[in-house]
């Protein structure tokens, strides 16, 4: 009987009602009513327990679980960290050449004659008989070296002086005094035993710890004579040349005119450390060239700094520019920075530069041959002389200096090492998060490794440990292999030769399954958390190549991983198998307020191979419990053919869920109704596959005893 006709049954009911009100007692009615409503219409599946991104479905829908988690990644910035790397020269004044000096002074044979008082006997064109001549002397020999330097104080340096005797006879016992001829401060004193006519001597001095003036005085204290023998012609012209050289100066502090010269010319390198690594070519993807020039030298700085290895585009990287004098004390600055991003660096050195200029350009004596992880350097640095006397101090200087930072490559071949990259850690699949209480056995299931390598070398991953744990059960499992290689070695991928293509990655799986491994076990303790310690061994079959022929190579983009896989067809024997879900439903007061007991009949369609057993609880709008419905009896399994192992037909079961008062008051409050469904084989050691498309269709319906309160 529909609700609607139960105005007209309350009308009858009055009327009884109104004429036995005399009564002492009136019993309360009950009326059967027939009251059937849908309150629930739901459909679980192999969903419910996991996500679809854990789920695979096969070309024959078989359902398996599936797993796949990164735990090893390393790339470029992984193995190649290019050094901040720098280069730097400095010039001190002990490093600046003064020049060499040379003053040439004479003494005459008319001016030696003269002074021993022979003027009138002996003149000048006749033929004479020259006595023997003791205790001469010349006069000051004034030395003008200011064209050269006002002062200079030497640390090292060394003064030649020569004596050309023209004269026409022999000189001996000459003592020769050089001054300044400001304090007269003796720099030179030396004595000569003979020098023979139409020849000359020479002394060598040290100049070392003096200081010396523009300005000096040379004299010859003594001479001697033996004089001629027999008459010969008077030249008053023949002279004594005296030559004084100053040369190899190392000044402590000058004031000079410094001539035109290179402060630096240098061919030179920069090398990168980087760990076993052999590169010798590399495209930069950043960096940057940085120039530093500290002039303290009152004359400015031209530079000229060349690296022939950086080109971009086929034009080398060379830069020039000038360091201005430094002024009243104040050093001048300059300080340039270059984008290298894009650039090339050929890192063989000084080899292909001087191989192409067939020059030694760094003064080792040899055409070098190639080298590895080296760009060369030219640098040229120098001073053209102004005409100016300056003023230098020891510690004046012109410093130079030059750094490439922040530098990651593009692309970089040679040889990439030999090394080993350990990798640990711990993975969770939560691929039985809701199987804690389940309890399983595998027809089959796999764990594998796939390396996926974009990295141009060769390499090889051995498995150190692979351990399953079930933290809920206390249950662990460690990897076991056998009758296979482990490492497991795979090849390097071809090089594009471009960075615009990417690498085509050679992937290599290792499956480890009943054939290899106890896999199935680590598996079959449902595990929350897989530990690993692996390794990986780059280029463990390779011996370092000769400079310069290794085939290696790496993109900024490429890498290499390793995922761990799990894949479980879905072909199982098991107990407590849990799926539920969570349904919205909306019971009005009004509609069940005078119902005081009944029943809800849960009709459920299985299409699964399994038994299962259902619970049934409502929840308030936080989704907390307030109340289960007891469903006393199973679902019987889906009819299952063992020959195409695939269900034929679905299996309907009708379940009575009996009501008292406390359950429709709480079934009136509740919002949410879940549903829980334990799926177990029968028999147990039974294995059977689950498909895609198997699902358990529930239907829930109320049949109710209606309370009728009299007026």
């Amino acid at each position: 009987m529909k609700i609607s006709y139960l105005k007209q049954i309350s009308l009858i009911l009055l009327t009884i009602l109104i004429f036995t009100s005399c009564f002492k007692e009136v019993k309360k009615p009950n009326w059967n009513v027939d009251l059937t409503a849908p309150l629930l219409n739901a459909s679980l599946s192999i969903d419910n327990i996991l996500s679809d991104s854990l789920i695979s479905v096969g070309d024959d829908s078989l359902v398996s679980f599936v797993y796949e988690d990164e735990i090893f990644r390393f790339n470029l910035d992984s193995f190649i960290s290019m050094p901040d790397t720098s280069y730097r020269y400095a010039a001190y004044l002990d490093s600046i050449q003064l020049g060499t000096m040379t003053i040439v002074e004479s003494v005459t044979l008319g001016d030696i004659i003269t002074n021993a008082g022979l003027g009138l006997f002996i003149t000048d064109g006749s033929s004479y008989t020259i006595p023997p001549l003791t205790g001469l002397s010349s006069d000051d020999i004034i030395i003008d070296a200011s064209e050269y330097f006002q002062t200079m104080t030497l640390t090292e340096g060394l003064l030649d002086i020569t004596i050309e005797n023209q004269l026409p006879i022999d000189i001996t016992n000459l003592i020769f005094q050089m001054v300044n001829s400001d304090g007269g401060e003796v720099i030179v004193l030396d004595t000569f035993l003979i020098i023979e006519s139409g020849s000359s001597e020479t002394k060598t001095v040290s100049l070392g710890g003096k200081t010396i003036k523009g300005n000096l005085i040379g004299q010859i204290l003594n001479m001697d004579s033996p004089g001629s023998n027999g008459d010969v012609l008077i030249n008053y012209a023949d002279a004594l040349i005296t030559s004084i050289k100053v040369y190899d100066l190392v000044p402590y502090q000058a004031t000079a005119i410094f001539p035109t010269q290179n402060l630096l010319d240098k061919g030179d390198k920069i090398y990168f450390e980087i760990n076993d690594i052999q590169l010798y070519e590399m495209d930069a993807r950043e960096g940057i060239l940085s120039i530093d020039a500290y002039n303290t030298i009152e004359d400015p700085v031209h530079f000229t700094y060349t690296l022939p290895g950086l080109t971009i585009d086929g034009d080398t990287f060379s830069v020039s520019g000038i360091i201005d004098a430094a002024s009243n004390g104040q050093a001048s600055v300059l300080h340039m920075v270059h984008d290298v991003s894009g650039y090339h660096l050929d890192l063989r050195g000084a080899g292909p530069t001087e191989r192409l200029y067939n020059q030694d350009l760094n003064n080792n004596g040899v055409i070098d041959e190639d080298t590895v992880n080296t760009v060369f350097v030219l640098a040229l640095a120098g001073i053209d002389s102004t005409g100016h006397l300056i003023s230098l101090s020891l510690q004046d200087s012109f410093i130079f200096e030059s750094s490439l930072t922040e530098l990651v490559p593009e692309y970089g071949k040679g040889f990439l090492g030999k090394d080993t990259f350990p990798g640990s850690g711990n993975t969770r699949p939560g691929l039985f998060d809701k199987l804690n209480d389940a309890n399983i056995s595998l027809e089959d299931a796999r764990l594998s490794l796939k390396v996926s390598n974009q990295i141009g070398l060769e390499a090889a991953l051995y498995i150190d440990e692979i351990t399953a744990t079930n933290t809920h059960t206390l249950q662990s499992k460690t990897l076991q292999i056998t009758g296979i290689d482990n490492p497991f070695s795979f090849a390097k991928p071809d090089d594009p030769f471009s960075i615009d293509v990417d690498v085509d990655p050679v992937i290599k799986t290792i499956t480890l399954d009943n054939s290899n491994s106890n896999a199935k076990e680590l598996i079959e303790i449902l595990p929350d958390v897989i530990s690993h310690s692996i390794e990986f061994y780059l280029n463990p079959d390779n011996d370092y190549p000769p400079f310069c022929t290794g085939t290696d190579f790496i993109y900024y983009n490429s890498d290499m991983t390793a995922n761990l896989n799990i894949e479980i067809p879905l072909s199982i024997s098991a107990s407590n198998i849990v799926l539920s879900d969570t349904i919205p439903i909306d019971i009005t007061q009004e509609s069940f307020e005078n119902i005081n007991s009944g029943s809800l009949f849960l009709v459920v369609d299985n299409g699964f191979p399994l038994t299962a057993k259902l619970s049934i609880y409502l929840l308030d709008g936080l989704n907390i419990e307030i109340d289960e419905l007891e469903v006393q009896s199973y679902v019987s399994a889906a009819n299952y053919d063992t020959e195409s192992n695939k269900v034929i037909s679905s299996e309907i079961s009708r379940l009575e869920i009996k009501l008292n008062q406390s359950n429709i008051d709480n079934l009136i409050n509740a919002e949410n109704i879940r549903v829980i469904v334990s799926f177990n084989t029968s028999p147990q050691n039974q294995y059977v596959r689950i498909y895609s498309s198997y699902t358990l269709d529930l239907f829930l319906t109320a049949d109710v005893n209606y309370h009728i309160n009299p007026s």
